[in-house]
């Protein structure tokens, strides 16, 4: 049996901007309140973004 979703080609690339965004803010210094509002912003984008593709497949199997 196969657990894994099929994501369309705009769904895996929203996957990987999240995945990118994530890597960036790890090795980021958030000490200046700008570049933390700034990351925080783009984690808010993303996560949205991928809450998205989860709510779409809500139900699918």
């Amino acid at each position: 049996m196969n657990d894994r979703i099929q994501l369309s080609l705009h769904e895996r690339s929203q996957v990987e901007v999240a995945r990118l965004t994530l890597l960036e803010i790890d090795g980021t210094r958030l000490g200046d309140a700008d570049t933390a509002a700034h990351m925080v912003g783009r984690l808010e984008t993303s996560l949205t973004a991928l809450l998205a593709i989860v709510d779409t497949r809500d139900g699918q199997t």
